[in-house]
């Protein structure tokens, strides 16, 4: 299984922030950043909590931060 980098999870954010509307940014990339590798060593069910309180922490805020694609 191949995981995301943390800049693909930052693209998709800027997609979905894109096309559904909302916030750019990222509050606490650090947060979001350690949240990546953890997901490799957990169960599914840890996985889905993990990924829940993340964005119940709301880890994004109003700032701009989208990664420029090339």
């Amino acid at each position: 299984m191949r995981f995301l980098t943390l800049i693909e999870v930052l693209e998709l954010h800027c997609r979905v922030i894109e096309q559904s509307g909302g916030a750019f940014g990222i509050r606490d990339v650090g947060l979001l950043e350690s949240a990546i590798p953890r997901l490799k060593t957990l169960s599914t069910s840890e996985k889905n909590a993990i990924c829940t309180r993340v964005m119940r922490d709301r880890s994004h805020t109003n700032t701009n931060f989208c990664p420029k694609s090339e």
